[in-house]
């Protein structure tokens, strides 16, 4: 398993998690004595910063910062990790700031007090999850949690202790939930006397994100346009743009509503971020619905009104696999992949695009071909409806990992992960799931293989 930073060792620094890089994953199966220090997990896609699976043996995190997960989590702790504390650091920025299955970590005591805040759950527990949150902890500073500083789901048969924390000013109530009806999460608040009760009230966009998981669409649909008529910020009005579509790719004709809807957001918020968001989620609705021609109108719409957007990247990227996988046109998807190597050099996916216009490079200057060259990825059927096969071919043995990613760069699904696998072709089917399982949107993907140094990527266009 590769990991991006020795976690046997101590050290400072900060390790970035993107597409295609190292993650800091920890599989110890009963190392003791580690001491990770004065680190921060950054995870710039949606990967969990930290996952620490099976370490029995005793791994202490101290003084690090695990953030900016988007849908997962901070720290991710299963199975054996009765040893595994954390003692003086922050989760923050994550779906879940710690994950807990079938483990049991602590925090621990004393001034070693750990933050646990702004994340959509502080601490979320399933399958005998039972971590000990021992006092001193602080839940609420500088902000809250949007939903709940500590849920449990009935799969934990236990009680968790989390007493004498600090959960806000004004002597405010914990924000947890045990849905298991015998067990209960045991709290208290040392500023508290007496506590003044407040009612648990998630975000809207926390809401609506629990609807669409849940399986609720119309209501998650109908809470994700409440968002953009009045958002209470901007970065959650963009994340409720792209709820919007998620939200309807199940038939051609709720797709069809949506970018009608999509069309009068693009209007209304003409030359401002939600504007472009509205562009740049009705491509992968107008590529679903077989109207690729429209989906190049709108990139080059996002390009011309809103140069400096966050999205102009993405758009470029969108333009480039359009040109080459629908209209063959490779000569033009490489202009557009220069572009953006030579405008986003820092970008995360630029590498991948580097990567391709040197294999086009070598092709049309006719080299001798190296070993790189023989190694193949292809998928079949291409779009797919919504299931393809994924052949691949290598030279020699080698250690391979095969990921699909969206075209915001998030890894959504892993077909393998650094499996070793012999020469000669091979083929591995996709079902158009994410990893939790979940049906993804109509759009395009990029598929990615990594066998030992050499690398390959291929778009699939995803119809439903």
């Amino acid at each position: 398993m590769k990991t991006g930073v020795d976690l046997k060792r101590s050290g400072a620094g900060t390790v970035t998690i993107r597409p295609g890089g190292p993650r800091p994953i920890a599989v110890f199966n009963g190392v003791g004595d580690i001491l990770v220090e004065n680190i921060n997990f950054r995870a710039a896609c949606d990967h969990d910063a930290v996952d620490v699976i099976n370490c029995a043996g005793g791994i202490r995190f101290s003084s690090c910062h695990f953030y900016d997960s988007g849908l997962l989590a901070g720290v991710y702790v299963s199975g054996g990790t009765s040893s595994a504390s954390f003692e003086k650091c922050s989760f923050h920025g994550n779906h879940e700031g710690l994950k807990v299955n079938n483990s049991t970590p602590t925090f621990n005591y004393g001034d070693r007090k750990n933050r646990v805040y702004s994340n959509t759950y502080g601490v979320y527990c399933r399958n005998q999850g039972i971590p000990y949150l021992s006092p001193n902890n602080n839940f609420s500073w500088p902000s809250t949690n949007s939903s709940y500083d500590i849920r449990a789901t009935s799969s934990v048969t236990g009680d968790i202790h989390a007493e004498q924390n600090y959960w806000g000013d004004g002597g405010r109530e914990p924000a947890v939930r045990h849905d298991h009806e015998d067990y209960t999460i045991i709290t208290s608040n040392p500023l508290s006397s007496p506590a003044t009760k407040i009612v648990v009230d998630p975000s809207p966009l926390a809401r609506a994100q629990e609807k669409l998981f849940s399986g609720d669409r119309a209501g998650a649909l109908a809470d994700f346009k409440a968002i953009i008529a009045a958002p209470a910020s901007q970065e959650e009005a963009l994340a409720a743009v792209h709820g919007v579509m998620f939200a309807s790719n199940q038939t051609p004709e709720e797709v069809e509503a949506a970018l009608s809807y999509l069309e009068g957001i693009q209007k209304s918020h003409r030359g401002s971020e939600i504007g472009a968001a509205g562009l740049y989620v009705s491509i992968s609705g107008l590529v679903s619905q077989g109207r690729p021609g429209e989906a190049l109108s709108k990139i080059d719409q996002i390009l011309r009104d809103h140069p400096t957007s966050l999205y102009v990247p993405y758009a470029l990227l969108e333009k480039a696999f359009l040109l080459d996988y629908t209209y063959g046109d490779e000569q033009g998807a490489a202009e557009v992949l220069a572009q953006i190597a030579a405008t986003y050099p820092d970008w995360e996916l630029t590498p991948m695009v580097k990567t391709r216009l040197e294999a086009w490079r070598q092709a049309r200057a006719g080299l001798p071909e190296e070993e790189e060259s023989v190694v193949s990825l292809s998928s079949y059927p291409n779009p797919a409806n919504p299931t393809t096969t994924i052949c691949l071919g290598l030279p020699r043995t080698a250690r391979v990992s095969v990921l699909i990613y969206n075209v915001l760069g998030q890894s959504v699904r892993t077909l393998l992960d650094d499996v070793v696998l012999g020469p000669g072709a091979h083929a591995i089917r996709w079902d158009g799931r994410d990893a939790a399982g979940q049906e993804l949107a109509s759009g395009i993907y990029v598929c990615t293989l990594k066998a030992g140094k050499l690398m390959r990527a291929r778009g699939i266009v995803l119809l439903r």
